[in-house]
């Protein structure tokens, strides 16, 4: 199975763009890079500073790559009653878990091993030695390993695309972050540290850069074997745990209790439903099939209210009674992130999960246009999201109006960078609404749609922000940031909302809507290509 998927994955195009697009796109930043700041530092700082941030970058994406590509592998064979009949074959649990983390991962390291002469151009310019480039070469591809075989660990657990995807990219986080959590919270304690340290990725990224390794060599090698025995350990789980999970489990007597407890939690008693029902099929019958579960709600403001309070406070701790906020202000832009993540895995369930259960095929043969269920989608979100956006901005207001009391409007950093901020968030925002229902359309796997509009609108424009803010000039790279951002924001986002209003009939009945009917150039194209097959 494995020489199968290696043979597959050779003769696939996919292969071979994949590696030509990631060293393209790692040679722009290295060429946006050396013309934009490459005039304003010395070579050795240069060189030094390029390197840091292309091995950022790919280091991150590797980190995650487990969620995007191993984490859904198995848990859909099960959801589609597949996995089953592999073990029918000859095959045991380590053919199928290795030919499945062969063939949707290779990919994924040709294009690491197409960056690394990119990753090593800084070596000339200086600043970066032989051993570090290699170090961190090693750690590069450690981390790929383990990103992906805890994929197909959480993979062999779990059924539910969403779930599988979220708890893997919950547990890389909490392993790549809890370390720095551990030493903000408690700094006395080392000992709870130095062992957090040695399963976290993050750890042995930062000490086989040149200066920390001289300070510990031994830290990098242990965090290194540490890291890759736990791969292995995950990929041995996984093998035995694959063989045992794929049959579907007899219900029992307290499962169904507290599944009927749940639904009446999530939907409300029958005189609730019926009110809400009423209400809201007098709008638009699908914003009550989006908008009936009262937990949607719930959830949102919850998220909105702890991340929110959490970053509001951490941001007046580092508010000085002389500068203000200053550059601390920047701490807002993960609470931005994280409602716009939010928004945009709701975006991608709202037509992709009804897509693939044939349930939008049946709406369309009622009086019920295409135009009506989109509509019908967008009044959903702006009832979930529309309370806890307007009390993220409240936070931006306050800490604007605080700083403000603290400094003259003339010198307040925070009133110069968060209108741009406001801005790049609002932007966002209206993207990634219409990216997400278009993917998750398209696509039928929320999860995947949700990540895939959150590359392109959020990861994206933050590739350049490193070399934006290396200036120091804060106002001007973040205006700058919010001219990126809303151009990328513009281009996908028009091009979805154009997708989902022109193609959203012809995606599901593959028959799109006559000229006479509808007079976009597009239709007539389609049309014309439909009437000659």
């Amino acid at each position: 199975m494995v020489e199968r998927e290696l043979r597959v994955a050779a003769r696939s195009r996919k292969a071979f763009w994949m590696r030509q697009g990631a060293a393209l796109i790692a040679m722009v930043i290295c060429l946006w890079a050396l013309l934009s700041i490459g005039g304003l530092m010395t070579p050795n700082r240069m060189g030094s500073s390029l390197f840091t941030t292309l091995s950022h970058l790919a280091f991150f994406g590797c980190l995650f790559a487990g969620v995007l590509l191993t984490a859904d592998c198995l848990s859909r064979e099960k959801r589609e009653g597949t996995l089953g009949l592999l073990f029918l074959t000859d095959l045991k649990g380590y053919d199928v878990v290795l030919g499945k983390l062969i063939g949707t991962s290779l990919n994924s390291f040709y294009s690491l091993l197409a960056i690394f002469p990119i990753l090593a151009i800084p070596l000339p310019l200086g600043g970066v030695t032989g051993g570090e480039f290699w170090r961190v070469v090693a750690v590069l591809i450690n981390t790929l390993f383990l990103s992906l075989t805890l994929g197909m660990f959480v993979s062999s657990l779990g059924r539910n695309e969403a779930t599988v995807m979220s708890v893997t990219g919950a547990v890389l986080a909490v392993m790549t972050f809890f370390p720095g959590v551990i030493t903000a919270a408690s700094p006395t304690m080392f000992w709870l540290h130095s062992m957090c340290n040695q399963f976290s990725p993050m750890f042995a990224f930062q000490v086989s850069f040149e200066m920390s390794y001289r300070l510990n060599p031994q830290a990098y090698f242990t965090s290194f074997l540490v890291l890759h025995l736990l791969a292995w350990g995950f990929l041995l789980l996984a093998t035995r745990i694959v063989t045992r999970t794929w049959q579907d489990k007899t219900a029992r007597p307290k499962a169904n209790a507290w599944s009927e407890r749940w639904q009446r939690l999530t939907y409300g008693n029958p005189i609730q439903r019926r009110q809400l029902r009423e209400r809201l099929m007098a709008i638009n019958p699908m914003h009550w099939l989006g908008g009936r579960e009262r937990l949607q709600r719930v959830r949102s403001w919850i998220g909105a209210s702890v991340i929110g309070g959490v970053g509001f406070v951490i941001l007046l701790a580092n508010w000085a009674p002389v500068q203000g906020l200053g550059p601390a202000a920047l701490l807002m832009v993960p609470v931005h992130l994280i409602l716009l993540s939010g928004l945009a895995g709701a975006a991608a369930r709202c037509l992709g999960e009804h897509r693939s259960t044939g349930f939008l095929a049946q709406i369309l043969a009622t009086r019920m246009t295409a135009k009506d269920i989109v509509h019908g989608q967008v009044l959903t979100l702006r009832r979930i999201f529309t309370g806890p956006l307007l009390f993220i901005l409240g936070c931006d207001f306050v800490l604007v109006l605080l700083d403000l009391v603290q400094a003259k409007p003339a010198r307040s950093q925070v009133g110069n960078m968060m209108p741009w901020l406001v801005a790049i968030f609002l932007c966002d925002l209206f993207a990634l609404g219409w990216v997400g229902l278009w993917l998750g359309l398209k696509t039928q796997k929320p999860a995947r749609a949700a990540l895939g509009a959150m590359v392109r609108i959020l990861i994206l424009p933050m590739v350049c922000a490193p070399f934006l803010f290396a200036s120091g000039a804060l106002k001007q790279a973040v205006f700058t940031w919010f001219i990126i951002s809303a151009f990328v924001d513009g281009l996908f986002g028009l091009h979805a909302w154009l997708k989902v209003h022109d193609e959203f009939r012809f995606m599901l009945t593959e028959v799109p809507p006559k000229p006479s009917d509808y007079d976009e150039d597009f239709a007539l194209l389609k049309w014309s290509q439909f009437e000659q097959r």
